[in-house]
């Protein structure tokens, strides 16, 4: 069977996705911490906001591109556990640290600036800091001094009321955390066999990396993102599939999906991250996948260098879009939010794309560099 490859179209058209996404999120903060679009205190709103909706999108997007490369590394041959988190390691990691930086920045200024108004004082500090860099936020922590004093239960190791937390203002680094995790167990559910270690340290290794979206789906917020991610590993494998190629592209069931999609986006008032709409939103990317997959729409060059570019600091944007907003809302006087929301959206894209360039754009050198000297 021939191998399943993305057209032109359709990987523009998921790095479209992507980077849509990413100014979803934006946009939604931006119309809470403004107070335009208040959320949930206010009764004629509903908790499905503009930036949930973006966080499902990335979700399924991850666990589609994930599968994706995976499977065509693993096909040319030679592809080990170990090149698969050290290629992770490195896309994730590249951004991440100096965009982790960059938080800490923005916070030393926050706090210094307006120490009364910054409500982050519980998680600015380098315990929190660490736990973050080894994507350890938002999990329940073990109390280690309730075990040295012998009182070792399972609620002393599994301690529900000693959360860890996202560094600071980065509050939206608890979904990195829950994607770095799926990344591990997926890789490690897929690469078993070429990881040289003894059937039963492998076992415990599976049960750990296991457990962990495991806790997601039932104890942590956002619980359906673990449903949500393996949404997108099925997708992959739905849009490989020969009967997805017999699917006859009907824009008329594509937009019958959309409205469902839209149907329930105003009609759901309970779940912040809608399983249904996941649901719902998979179905509408594979059919558009198959769609232009067998068509021939992104032509204009400038368009879609525009469209590849956005998307290429879209992971940056959404770890920092957060801070800069929090820090800036002490600039923005009232009635003055719609002149700062716009202010705040090009700032945010500005910077960055600025980061980005130096960092995100550059991670396949990086990757290139580090597989040079240490033949990863």
């Amino acid at each position: 069977m021939q191998e399943f490859k993305l057209s032109k179209d359709a990987s523009i058209f998921l790095d479209l996705v992507r980077s849509v996404s990413a100014q979803m999120v934006l946009l939604g903060h931006l119309l809470i911490f403004l107070k335009i679009y208040p959320g949930a205190n206010n009764e004629k709103t509903h908790a499905l906001y503009i930036q949930n909706f973006g966080v499902l999108a990335f979700f399924i997007l991850s666990g589609f591109l994930i599968s994706y490369s995976t499977k065509r590394k693993v096909a040319i041959g030679g592809f080990k556990f170990k090149n698969y988190f050290f290629d992770r390691f490195i896309r994730i990691y590249s951004a991440f640290i100096p965009c982790l930086f960059f938080i800490l920045f923005v916070d030393v200024v926050s706090f210094s600036l307006f120490p009364a108004e910054y409500s982050y004082d519980e998680t600015f500090n380098l315990k929190t800091f660490l736990l973050n860099v080894f994507m350890l936020q938002d999990y329940p922590m073990i109390d280690f001094r309730s075990i040295f004093s012998g009182n070792i239960s399972v609620a002393t190791l599994l301690n529900f009321n000693l959360i860890s937390q996202p560094f600071a203002s980065g509050r939206p680094l608890w979904t990195l955390a829950l994607e770095w995790w799926f990344y591990l167990f997926f890789g490690f559910l897929v690469l078993h066999k070429t990881i040289k270690l003894n059937s039963v340290l492998k076992f415990f290794i599976f049960l750990v990396l296991a457990f962990i979206p495991l806790l997601n789906t039932t104890f942590m917020r956002g619980s359906c993102l673990t449903y949500v991610w393996f949404m997108g590993v099925l997708m992959y494998f739905a849009v490989s599939s020969p009967l997805m190629k017999s699917i006859y592209n009907s824009k008329i069931l594509i937009g019958a999906f959309i409205f469902l999609a839209l149907l329930r986006v105003f009609t759901n008032k309970n779940e912040a991250y809608d399983f249904q709409l996941a649901l719902i939103l998979t179905i509408i990317f594979a059919l558009l996948l198959n769609f232009y997959s067998n068509s021939s729409v992104f032509n204009n060059q400038t368009v879609n260098t525009w469209i590849r570019t956005s998307a290429n600091y879209s992971f940056t944007l959404y770890l920092i879009h957060y801070s800069i907003i929090d820090f800036a809302k002490n600039y923005i006087n009232e009635g003055q939010s719609f002149m700062g929301l716009g202010a705040l959206f090009i700032i945010c894209n500005v910077l960055a794309f600025s980061i980005a360039y130096y960092t995100e754009f550059r991670h396949k050198e990086f990757r290139e560099f580090f597989h040079s000297r240490y033949a990863v």
